[in-house]
């Protein structure tokens, strides 16, 4: 409960991508965002991330890939 109102309460934009399969952590980091890019989807925002991106509220960008939110240069 005191994580996830830090999360909603917080002034800063907090956000979290899942990746199914995890990842070996071994792996070279170009070859991790590579992977992160292909299958990674956006499981946790708070309301302050969802506003940077235009939305009112963390639900409406749920489900959302990297290639969504973010440039891959």
């Amino acid at each position: 409960e005191s994580y996830r109102a830090f999360v909603a309460h917080s002034s800063e934009g907090i956000w979290c991508f899942e990746m199914r399969p995890p990842p070996r952590a071994d792996l070279p980091a170009d070859v991790l965002i590579d992977a992160m890019y292909a299958g990674a989807t956006l499981v946790e925002c708070n309301d302050v991330m969802a506003r940077m991106y235009g939305h009112e509220r963390a639900e409406q960008l749920l489900g959302a890939s990297p290639a969504d939110l973010l440039p891959r240069d």
